[in-house]
């Protein structure tokens, strides 16, 4: 396959797992705001707040790893080794905040962005080639 070739097939896979990556957390942020009213329903306040306050984090960090994931992807198709650093960054930083009590399928969506990110890193880099000796 020619380095082109591989070179689309990476970052459309980097795009993939960054941009469905972003839409699990975009759902996590959802299932979290709607048990924020059951919480309001039953009377928990404090506890509706925060599930609240977690759907909103949670909605910026899709917002973000589905920013950089089309970023690398069309407006820095000439940096992809930049759009993956960042994703990586995002998606580690992330996952330190969530922990291992976090929402699973945040997790899963950090961990796809994170694999769109090293997509786009090998991308990004220039392997040394084998130059074929003249017979």
């Amino acid at each position: 396959m020619s380095d082109s070739g591989r070179s689309l097939t990476e970052r459309t896979l980097g795009f993939g797992f960054g941009i469905a990556g972003a839409v699990l957390v975009a759902i996590s942020a959802l299932v979290r705001f709607v048990g924020g009213f059951v919480d309001a329903a039953l009377g928990h306040g404090a506890s509706a707040v925060d599930a609240w306050g977690g759907a909103f984090v949670f909605l910026v960090l899709a917002g973000v790893t589905g920013l950089f994931a089309y970023l690398g992807y069309r407006r820095w198709s000439a940096r992809p080794f930049t759009a993956g650093v960042v994703l990586v960054v995002v998606s580690v930083v992330s996952w330190a905040a969530l922990g291992v009590d976090g929402s699973v399928l945040a997790l899963v969506g950090v961990f796809l962005a994170l694999v769109g990110g090293l997509l786009y890193m090998l991308t990004g880099l220039e392997l040394p080639r084998a130059h074929p000796v003249p017979a």
